[in-house]
């Protein structure tokens, strides 16, 4: 498996420029996280899963706005977007 992807990340940066894909990107195993979704393979399918990461960022500021009773509309923005495109992804996935 090793040598795959090593082998895959030469001809991708032969094809496309030394800087084209970095070592952070490639990553193998039983369970990946892509773009903060923790994807898990099993017995009965795929399961998609927010990573801790990003639950813990969300949640703080969730918090932070419940505390303070404040969210600017940008954030708020921001963060009904990324809430809903988790949801619409995975509407059965979320919890805090």
């Amino acid at each position: 498996m090793h040598q795959c992807k090593e082998l895959f990340a030469r001809l991708v940066r032969l094809l496309l420029g030394g800087t084209a894909i970095s070592e952070s990107k490639l990553v193998a195993g039983l369970s990946l996280v892509i773009l903060g979704i923790r994807v898990t393979p099993g017995k009965e399918g795929v399961t998609f899963t927010l990573c801790e990461e990003k639950r813990k960022k969300w949640l703080e500021t969730l918090k932070r706005a419940v505390r303070t009773k404040r969210l600017d509309s940008g954030e708020a923005q921001k963060l009904a977007g990324k809430l809903m495109w988790y949801l619409s992804q995975h509407p059965l996935a979320m919890r805090m």
